[in-house]
């Protein structure tokens, strides 16, 4: 007859704590003792197999973590413990038991799981917790006698053993690893805390031999069950190794295996300078392992300039580097100094040694035909597709690969298809995928990026084209280098972003070799003579009238009162703990809707009657008191001054572009230059049908328009050059970020324009939230100036800015702006001083 499930559990309980014990008397633990719990476990990863070959030095190959010590394991079987997981056991909290528990847990690593939790150091702070524990339990203190006061306890333990009380009062016993001594942050071993598991990927050899090093060295035993260990560590101190440093593409690590003492010497190189150490020692006969990675960077620093009658020389450069990579290239080169023709130039170069040569080229929808004419130009050996439809095209694509053989093929497909059609364009592998725009890889959470991150599994090369690699932060490099090299686990570590914060010439400088030759550059004055001269930004400090003003300080005074009352009222409820806490959190998210929408409604305030146009909440409120219709009627300055600049400038002979983020500031814009000038400007904005759009840019580049509203949609990578003499960009608001203010300047001045100087002319509204995006954009502009410029060269965005940020220091602005304005004035006349250390603003400014 069947006995009881609980029978039969019990019966199972206690034959599990006899074996323990039987198991403990054959290795002669008779009586409790204290047991280090942690042990180091080895063990080869993957497909890895004895003996090691000397690849396997370059490979994650080996899985390094922390194990419970077999003693340990069997005392707590004995105590009759379950065993919850790798590290954690849960016991009935009875006298015997936990008499058990304590006699084996040492007393300097043992503590309440609270005191982990509030960092207590000292042997009495530990020993109040545990007792308030043991009262929490039920259990007299002398059942549970702690004596761990007068004990000598380590401050900061890299083990402890978390004791506290589970729902059901049961005792859990929690082994827990902590940074310090062995355990080193963010390493190997460090992936026990006390709530959760973290996970590790396998390390390499070097790696593995120097945590097995230093955990014997820390008395700590080691798990090694399959006896990789000697083997392990014989291959790593008889080799030299040249390893990637991931997420900083232009560094690698040179580790020396040494006959004593620690494993490896590790020395951080330059991959060319570590290449050729590498090369000195196998002339010596001294086998040295290189990685691709870094063996790819040294074959595009050593890269001679390609051979090419089309592009001049700067260019030739970058096009040798992108014929020598393996994995990717970042062509970062200023706007208007010919990405397009450089790369389409060192495709057709490649081509020739490559039969059936097949490239996917993504970029925005409206650069999909001015890249085909480009191709047709550049590339004329190379057949060119722009698949039509947002899915359902993988069938032309076949065909297209069928009818192209062994041709040079390109596929071109704009953003938005690439997002929805991902799959259709994965029936093809590719030679190579070019992103332009490439910025828009900064955010990998995007659909848009997870559509590019998956083509580029299908891509041998990724090239990655943007003129404004830093927009907020350095961390946007990090996801382009992640991309070109197809390293997901550096996209989460961004290193870059990380190390390299400051304005100090030091990080600069160390910025640079990182990325090394991986970020390849043509600057507008390498070009100098062959584009326009880029003017200095005429700043123009417009005051508002008395209504404007009103208009303006309303915008924010009274977002930011109501945004404050329900913050309040938030709180108010939170402390009362009634529903009303939940309510007013679910307005203040419906609030923070309406603020965006003011912030928005602030910056459309610049010309007050568009906000008539807008279905916003604040614009609608602003208009229901009166205030716009006051502003209305006085009129609007900037749209009077902008319009006057561009008249001027159109009786001049010069060919003008006007850029804005808001389409309704255009439409006013070109109503007054008709109504009160008699000037007739093209709209490239959204609502102009795309035929009309690609018109437009064509009348432009021939001279037939003289002036042209740009929308956002037109401020990246159209060939908009002016055929006058000269020409004028007008920025009629700023831009959030530094790369959309440099783009729109580039329209114009671009390689092979006929103008030989472009004017930049920005009005800023005083007392107006323009001047706070200013304080925003003055800081990111100098952040990518630093990360990009060389030291002895002038750059374009530094020298359209300085003069804004000039204004904003006289006027008493911030010391950040001080900085901003000193950097971006030593940069456009192509001197840098080092900014001291102290000097720098720090990375949270």
């Amino acid at each position: 007859m069947a006995r009881p499930s609980t029978t039969y559990g019990l019966s199972e309980a206690k034959l599990r704590q006899s074996q323990a014990r039987r198991r403990l008397r054959e290795l002669g633990e008779a009586t409790p003792r204290e047991t280090f719990p942690l042990e180091v476990g080895v063990r080869l990863a993957g497909g890895e197999r004895l003996p090691l070959e000397a690849e396997a030095l370059l490979r994650d190959s080996v899985e390094v973590a922390p194990a419970i010590a077999l003693r340990f394991v069997l005392w707590m079987s004995a105590a009759g413990a379950t065993r919850r997981g790798e590290r954690t056991w849960t016991l009935q909290a009875a006298r015997g038991a936990a008499e058990i528990v304590l006699g084996v847990c040492p007393r300097g690593i043992l503590m309440a799981a609270e005191s982990l939790r509030r960092g207590h150091r000292t042997g009495r702070q530990r020993e109040r917790e545990l007792q308030k524990l043991v009262g929490e339990l039920g259990l007299a203190v002398g059942e549970l006698d702690c004596r761990i006061a007068e004990a000598e306890v380590d401050a900061t333990p890299f083990c402890a053993i978390c004791l506290d009380a589970t729902k059901v009062g049961q005792l859990r016993l929690r082994v827990v690893t902590i940074a310090g001594g062995v355990v080193r942050s963010g390493g190997l071993l460090h992936r026990w805390p006390l709530e959760g598991q973290i996970r590790r990927p396998p390390a390499r050899p070097d790696e593995a031999a120097e945590v097995l090093h230093d955990a014997r060295g820390a008395g700590i035993a080691v798990q090694d069950p399959d006896r990789i260990a000697g083997p392990l560590e014989a291959l790593v101190r008889g080799s030299v190794a040249l390893h990637e440093v991931r997420g900083m593409p232009g560094l690698c690590d040179l580790t020396e295996g040494q006959n004593a003492g620690r494993p490896v010497r590790r020395r951080r190189l330059g991959c060319a300078a570590g290449v050729r150490v590498a090369r000195r020692r196998e002339e010596r006969g001294e086998p040295a392992m290189v990685a691709a990675r870094v063996a790819d960077m040294a074959a595009m620093a050593a890269a001679r300039p390609a051979l090419d009658d089309v592009l001049l020389e700067p260019q030739r450069r970058v096009a040798g580097a992108q014929l020598a990579a393996g994995f990717g290239v970042m062509n970062t080169s200023d706007v208007g100094t010919g990405k397009t023709t450089t790369t389409l130039r060192g495709q057709r170069l490649a081509a020739r040694a490559e039969p059936g040569f097949r490239a996917l080229v993504v970029v925005p929808a409206e650069l999909c035909e001015q890249w085909a004419e480009e191709a047709e130009r550049f590339f004329p050996e190379a057949d060119v597709v722009l698949p039509e439809g947002m899915r359902g095209f993988a069938r032309e694509l076949v065909r297209f690969e069928r009818a192209t053989g062994d041709r040079p093929g390109l596929v071109i497909s704009g953003y938005e298809q690439a997002r929805r059609g991902v799959g259709e364009l994965e029936v093809l592998t590719y030679s190579q995928l070019v992103v332009d725009e490439a910025a828009r890889l900064a955010n990998p959470e995007t659909q848009l990026s997870r559509a590019l991150w998956r083509l580029r599994a299908r891509a041998a090369l990724a090239i990655c084209l943007t003129a404004t690699p830093v927009g907020r932060s350095l961390e946007e490099i990090d996801a382009l280098v992640a991309f070109c090299f197809e390293d997901r686990r550096s996209l989460s570590e961004r290193r870059i972003g990380r190390s390299y914060a400051g304005f100090d010439t030091l990080s600069r400088e160390r910025l640079r070799e990182a990325l090394g030759p991986l970020m390849q550059r043509v600057s507008r004055g390498e070009l100098s003579g062959h584009m326009p001269e880029l003017g200095e930004v005429e700043t123009l400090r417009l005051s508002p009238g008395p209504a404007l003003r009103e208009l303006l300080e309303a915008c924010e005074s009274r977002i930011a009162a109501l945004y404050a009352e329900v913050k309040e009222r938030a709180a108010t409820g939170a402390a009362r703990g009634s529903a009303l806490a939940a309510e007013a959190q679910r307005e203040l998210a419906r609030m923070r809707g309406v603020l965006l929408g003011g912030v928005t409604a602030a910056r459309m305030a610049k010309d007050a009657e568009s906000l008539r146009g807008s279905g916003g909440q604040v614009a609608r409120l602003l208009e229901a008191d009166g205030l716009v219709g006051r502003a209305i009627a006085e009129g609007s300055p900037a749209r009077r001054v902008v319009a006057q600049a561009i008249a001027d400038a159109l009786q001049n002979g010069e060919q003008v572009l006007c850029f804005s983020e808001f389409t309704s500031h255009l439409e006013l814009l070109g109503r007054a230059l008709r109504d009160e000038h008699g000037v007739e400007p093209a709209l490239y904005a959204g609502p102009t049908p795309k035929p009309e759009r690609e018109a437009v840019k064509r009348r432009f580049r021939a001279g037939e328009l003289g002036c042209v509203l740009v929308a956002p949609l037109g401020r990246e990578g159209h060939n908009l050059q002016p055929a006058s003499a000269s020409g004028l960009v007008l920025h009629y608001d700023l831009p959030w970020e530094p790369r959309a203010f440099v783009q729109r300047s580039g329209r114009g001045a671009r390689l092979g324009s006929a103008a030989e100087r472009i004017g930049v002319l920005v009005p800023v509204l005083r007392h107006s939230i323009e001047e706070r995006v200013a304080h925003l954009l003055l800081p990111r502009a100098a952040k990518a100036v630093e990360a990009l410029a060389r030291d002895d060269e002038r750059d374009p965005l530094a020298g359209q800015l300085h003069g804004l940020a000039a204004e904003l220091a006289a006027d008493g602005a911030s010391t950040l702006i001080e900085i901003c304005e000193r950097i971006l004035a030593e940069r456009a006349n192509g001197r840098r001083r080092a900014v001291p250390v102290e000097e720098a603003p720090s990375p949270g400014a």
